[in-house]
């Protein structure tokens, strides 16, 4: 009953990104042995359907993949884009700015002043840039913009 809840749970989650499958290849289901059992093809993805034991996954083609609830520990989007680049610039005596998943920085900065903003404008971190990291631990998970000298990067924490 409880690997039923989960798949469940798991699914409800698919259903709620389906916006996100614009941007994926497939969708894959990863059995409980946590290796890629069985994948979908976006393109020819058409329903998911329940029933008391297992889900079926139709196919535009009119296939249809079976799958115990017992079997899959989770599904996830292959080759997910979330939109999120890095920036790069082409000349290397520009100041460039960077984000590692824990810190922003700013080659080339000489002082500058930098910050994180929310993806809603409210700056969340502020500091005078000098080549130090500065850490973006603390901020909770969401997009971010970081600023100094002109230039800005987006990412995602």
């Amino acid at each position: 009953m409880k690997k039923q809840k989960s798949c469940l749970v798991a699914l409800a989650m698919f259903a709620s990104a389906s916006a996100f499958a614009d941007n994926a290849e497939s969708l894959v289901f990863y059995g409980v042995q946590g290796k890629a059992d069985n994948a979908v093809e976006l393109t020819n993805f058409r329903k998911i359907t329940f029933g008391e034991n297992g889900f079926n996954v139709l196919s535009q083609d009119g296939s249809t993949l079976q799958l115990n609830y017992g079997d899959v520990k989770s599904i996830k989007f292959k080759d997910l884009v979330n939109g999120i680049q890095s920036v790069t610039n082409g000349n290397a005596s520009e100041m460039m700015l960077h984000f590692d998943g824990q810190y922003v920085w700013a080659d080339g900065a000489n002082g500058q002043q930098g910050a994180v903003y929310s993806i809603n404008g409210q700056q969340m971190i502020g500091a005078r840039l000098d080549g130090s990291r500065i850490s973006v631990e603390s901020l909770p998970k969401g997009v971010y913009v970081f600023k100094a000298g002109g230039k800005s990067i987006k990412f995602a924490k």
